[in-house]
């Protein structure tokens, strides 16, 4: 219940160089709901961490690392909790971000 349906594109678009790219589920995962909250797992927890909850070193800034290094822990552990499989995945990988991993996505007052 409250799965999103699986959708499979066999060829992946390019990511530009100026580009990153956060998606709810990789592979052959389908994302699925958060009833809690009214909409996807992925949603809630991208929400949560745009508001503070990513700021990994606490210096008010939410960075595309700081943010995925949220997100994914948290997507899994709450997915696990419904039997689902659902890791979110960035493009780049973590290990190609380079500068862009340290780009900041929301500054925290």
């Amino acid at each position: 219940k409250g799965a999103r349906p699986l959708i499979l594109n066999r060829k992946a678009a390019p990511v530009g160089s100026n580009m990153v790219v956060l998606t709810a589920a990789g592979g052959r995962q389908i994302s699925t709901h958060f009833p809690e909250a009214g909409h996807g797992l992925f949603s809630y927890y991208l929400f949560k961490g745009l508001h503070g909850k990513a700021d990994a070193n606490k210096d008010g800034k939410v960075t595309t690392s700081e943010l995925y290094g949220y997100l994914r822990p948290s997507v899994e552990r709450e997915a696990r909790k419904q039997h689902v499989d659902q890791s979110p995945v960035i493009n780049p990988p973590v290990e190609g971000l380079g500068q862009k991993g340290q780009d900041v996505w929301l500054r925290i007052k």
